[in-house]
């Protein structure tokens, strides 16, 4: 990464009482992990989106300015509100502590799901998985998840219930990790 391209990759951020900057982790290409193709969305990521961090995981992701990110635990969701009253999320993302995202396709998904790589927001390798799933009235539909190694174990980022939220793809597709620079 050049010093003009690391200069305009650092994001300055304020939350609360902490200020710091974002530096997207480089990270080498993987030729067999291609760009994330935003899972079929229907909408892309605009101008008036904007980066949401989780300063304590130091991860990052882009939103529409209809939707925000909300931190239970080791889970998240993605959720639009109305009359500032938060709606049922859209997206939901999980960490499976001390887990690897083997052992999380193996444990979480159907006998056949197929996992392909992908690379995420702007240096971010991941793994994106396409499984069949069995609806409550028999209906079979494809559902796709991402999966993300990190230091902690593996995030998942997944339709929240099932929901089919037309940003969900160039909402999981943005994901990557940062360092958080405290000043």
């Amino acid at each position: 990464m050049t010093r003009g391209a690391l200069a305009s990759a650092v994001r300055c951020v304020g939350a609360s009482l902490v200020l710091g900057c974002l530096v997207p982790i480089a990270a080498q290409s993987d030729p067999t992990a291609p760009e994330c193709e935003a899972d079929g969305a229907t909408e892309r990521s605009g101008p008036d989106w904007s980066v949401r961090v989780d300063v304590l995981e130091a991860f990052a992701l882009l939103l529409p300015p209809s939707h925000d990110l909300a931190r239970a635990g080791t889970q998240w969701y993605i959720h639009g509100s109305l009359d500032g009253d938060a709606l049922v999320p859209d997206v939901a993302i999980s960490l499976a502590v001390g887990v690897d995202v083997a052992e999380v396709v193996r444990r979480d998904f159907p006998e056949g799901a197929v996992a392909t790589p992908v690379a995420l927001g702007p240096a971010t390798r991941g793994v994106r998985v396409t499984s069949q799933e069995t609806a409550p009235d028999g209906t079979t539909y494809l559902t796709t998840a991402y999966l993300v190694a990190g230091e902690r174990g593996t995030y998942r980022i997944s339709r929240y219930e099932g929901f089919d939220w037309s940003s969900f793809g160039a909402v999981a597709c943005s994901f990557h990790f940062v360092h958080v620079l405290r000043e």
